[in-house]
């Protein structure tokens, strides 16, 4: 830090005016000495011990770890909506770069357009949820005996309080990366692959329900 300082202080001394002029010493000088760093850090830590305040800023430090971990950070931006709402999500997206296998054949152009639903079919359906919503730990309690698998994404709540409540595992969406993809606004919603047929042809999209969850109403429901 001194050292830093110093530095610092010796720039700024190369760009003084050249009309500056020495004007003389005064009072006592003393040399400048800088501690060893990481000295410094040991004997802080050591009294920091001995009084006891390391051991108490570390269980305050795991208890602070133990809570984010049962409930990140809630999800910014998403709310409740009074009217079911659905649409289609196209995850096709361009090559940025040409795909070649181990033999340097290409099986890819650059440019080329993939969907990634035509060569992994998505077999589960996902549900994203606030946990500290009653109504919405029924509702995805009630939309998971609809199919053969579903996965719970929360965007608010305790994880292990929600595992009990739905009896399986669940995920989180940690900085709000999955539901800012797909575009989702309100919750609950359901995410489940859908196949649309135009002009003699198939494409698979995902279709993207957010289902009403009205204030003061006692269930989230389809209206």
């Amino acid at each position: 830090m001194i050292r830093n300082i110093l530095l610092i202080l010796f720039l700024t001394a190369l760009i003084v005016p050249s009309y500056a002029k020495m004007v003389g010493v005064y009072g006592n000088t003393f040399p400048i000495v800088e501690e060893d760093f990481l000295t410094f850090i040991h004997d802080r830590l050591e009294a920091m011990k001995a009084s006891g305040q390391l051991s108490s800023l570390n269980k305050a430090f795991v208890k602070r770890v133990k809570a984010h971990v049962l409930r990140p950070t809630p999800v910014d931006g998403l709310s409740t909506t009074n009217k079911t709402q659905s649409y289609y999500f196209d995850p096709t997206f361009v090559l940025q770069k040409t795909i070649s296998d181990a033999k340097g054949h290409v099986l890819y152009p650059i440019g080329t357009r993939v969907n990634p639903l035509d060569h992994v079919s998505m077999h589960i359906v996902l549900l994203f949820i606030d946990a500290d919503d009653a109504r919405q730990i029924q509702w995805a309690n009630d939309e998971a005996k609809k199919y053969d698998r579903v996965e719970v994404i929360l965007v608010k709540g305790n994880i292990i309080d929600a595992r009990h409540a739905l009896h399986q595992r669940i995920f989180f969406d940690q900085s709000g990366y999955l539901t800012t993809k797909l575009g989702i606004r309100y919750i609950p919603s359901r995410v489940l692959e859908h196949k649309e047929k135009a002009n003699n042809k198939s494409k698979k999209m995902l279709e993207i329900t957010s289902f009403a969850c009205e204030k003061g109403e006692k269930i989230c429901a389809e209206k």
